[in-house]
């Protein structure tokens, strides 16, 4: 079965495990790396578009974009926002959670890692948050690229995926590089993943296709499971 078909409404909220509604608030890390110079160089390449490109509307892209909490964050800032899904019941899901929260200026469409349906040098920053990691071995390459062919000259990625002590990785097995077989009791279990070894493995991949690579790693530790991701930052 493809990752395309096995997500749908049923399988994005998990009641019994509490998860009953779609998110509402943007990634942490997120906001911070794009609000302070003090965690990423984001904050400042947004305010050398402010300052030398004025009166043109920053566009950004979500790959990914689930449902829709991430674009509040660039919605809230007047920026012309889009998102995609892998299909228009998951795509529905980000504009009804949107609407529902007022708002009324975005676009939300079908597309995937390796499929964009953009023209080139389309947007000023890309961001995709946990949605890398369903393509795997040398699709993950491809993903890249097409996220390079739709970013402007100096245009930015924000890229956040699964590390090495998540819960699923740890249930999961290698096959080879960025070919992984989802081990976790879910819906995905069997399936492949392009999972990074390590913070250092993400830099590398992205400084074959991107400048001014920046990586970080975010970990949080709760009784009954550990989280932990990987944070990739570069500019085109």
């Amino acid at each position: 079965m493809a990752k395309s078909d096995s997500w749908n409404k049923n399988v994005m909220f998990n009641s019994k495990k509490g998860a009953k509604n779609p998110p509402l608030y943007p990634n942490e890390y997120l906001v911070k790396c794009f609000s302070s110079e003090s965690y990423s160089f984001l904050r400042r390449h947004l305010d050398l578009i402010a300052d030398y490109k004025q009166g043109r509307t920053i566009k950004v892209l979500e790959v990914g974009c689930f449902a829709g909490n991430n674009m509040r964050f660039f919605l809230d800032r007047d920026f012309l926002v889009y998102g995609c899904e892998v299909s228009e019941e998951i795509a529905d899901v980000a504009k009804e959670n949107l609407k529902e929260a007022g708002y009324k200026d975005f676009f939300v469409s079908v597309g995937d890692n390796k499929s964009l349906p953009f023209e080139d040098e389309y947007f000023d920053i890309v961001v995709s948050i946990n949605t890398i990691h369903y393509s795997f071995g040398t699709e993950v390459s491809s993903a890249f690229n097409e996220w390079k062919r739709v970013l402007k000259p100096e245009g930015v990625l924000y890229v956040e995926t699964v590390g090495p002590s998540h819960f699923v990785r740890t249930a999961s097995e290698k096959l080879e590089p960025l070919n992984w077989i989802w081990g976790y009791e879910d819906f995905r279990k069997g399936q492949n993943f392009g999972f990074f070894d390590d913070q250092k493995h993400l830099e590398e991949e992205l400084n074959k296709f991107f400048a001014n690579v920046e990586t970080g790693r975010r970990q949080e530790s709760f009784p009954r499971q550990s989280l932990d991701f990987l944070i990739g930052i570069a500019k085109k």
